[in-house]
């Protein structure tokens, strides 16, 4: 993930993230609770050298119909920068 400012670099550790999935089931309402709601274990968290993107090492990561993922982290000034981020993973890509 890239972020729009440059990050404080010990900040970024895998701690400092959350990343949990859910499904749902769909039907003719709107919205459904979350079914099989868990938490996904992030083993690494690595900057690169432009100070502002973060690639997160995911060993169980596995198509989903939702995810959010936190990110609770510093910037160089000291102050808080969190976000939060949710979609979908519908495939990933073969290494």
């Amino acid at each position: 993930m890239t972020f729009s400012d440059r990050l404080d670099a010990a900040s970024v550790k895998p701690d400092a993230f959350g990343f949990k999935v859910w499904s749902l089931k769909r039907s003719a309402d709107y919205g459904s609770k979350h079914y099989n709601e868990h938490a996904v274990e992030i083993a690494e968290a690595r900057l690169s050298a432009d100070g502002r993107t973060v690639t997160l090492a995911i060993p169980t990561l596995a198509p989903t119909q939702c995810y959010e993922l936190k990110a609770r982290l510093l910037a160089p000034d000291g102050s808080a920068l969190e976000r939060s981020l949710h979609g979908t993973i519908h495939k990933l890509a073969e290494h």
